[in-house]
């Protein structure tokens, strides 16, 4: 995998060619810790749980204000950790 910076945010290029900006792991951890669904999730944000897993599985980025909205769902108040999540420099 290649890392490098493009608009102040680090991205990792998958093999296929596609950029990786959610740590999808994270994510789902934040949401399982929280005990929610993520169809609830989804909902809440005003996604379908189809686009919700687009976005979550970086076939898709999340928009600002559904980073924002999830972000405050999730109690994800941290910068260190908002930019662990959203902004992800290595996923597995």
């Amino acid at each position: 995998m290649l890392t490098f910076n493009k608009h102040n945010a680090m991205m990792i290029i998958n093999q296929h060619g596609g950029e990786k900006m959610t740590d999808e792991k994270k994510l789902r951890s934040v949401i399982e810790k929280r005990g929610l669904k993520l169809k609830y999730v989804a909902e809440q944000i005003g996604l379908s749980y189809y686009g919700f897993l687009l976005k979550l599985t970086n076939k898709k980025e999340f928009k600002t204000s559904e980073v924002l909205a999830l972000c405050e769902l999730l109690q994800i108040e941290s910068l260190k950790e908002k930019e662990e999540i959203f902004f992800a420099c290595k996923v597995d």
